[in-house]
């Protein structure tokens, strides 16, 4: 658990050393749909939700340690669909849970730099960009 907070990617272990977050905000447009020529009294109501795109940075020591994370972008190379739910819970400095969680459901990846492990580093990062389907607060 790095910084905060904690991220669970559904069923990738790997995700437990994650150094930073950033989670593009929801656009929201609002479309006027008052039905008279009142200039007073405007009616709105909300469009779709765009969601942008949420980037993880993960501390890697070597190729392996992240092979859940390239097993699923493979996977999704080849054509399979797979989504995954993605955790974020904000944590208090002791490490213990606050109870405020945001969800990213149905997360697609969109790539994942895995870091160069040629140059004998203790540490590399390595970057998971994934699309949002929707965002859950908890």
């Amino acid at each position: 658990m790095a910084g905060n907070w904690k991220i669970d990617i559904q069923g990738c272990a790997s995700s437990t050393d994650c150094v930073s977050v950033n989670v593009d905000p929801i656009e929201i447009e609002m479309h006027d749909v008052t039905q008279s020529n009142d200039t007073t009294w405007k009616t709105f109501t909300s469009g779709q939700p765009r969601f942008g795109e949420a980037r993880f940075t993960f501390r890697v020591s070597d190729a392996a340690l992240n092979k859940d994370l390239t097993t699923w972008i493979d996977e999704v190379r080849q054509g399979k669909n797979i989504r995954k739910m993605v955790t974020i819970t904000i944590t208090k400095k002791n490490k213990s849970d606050v109870g405020r969680s945001y969800n990213i459901v149905e997360a697609f990846p969109i790539s994942f730099s895995g870091g160069d492990f040629t140059t004998g580093a203790e540490s590399n990062l390595a970057e998971l960009r994934v699309q949002p389907t929707k965002v859950e607060l908890g």
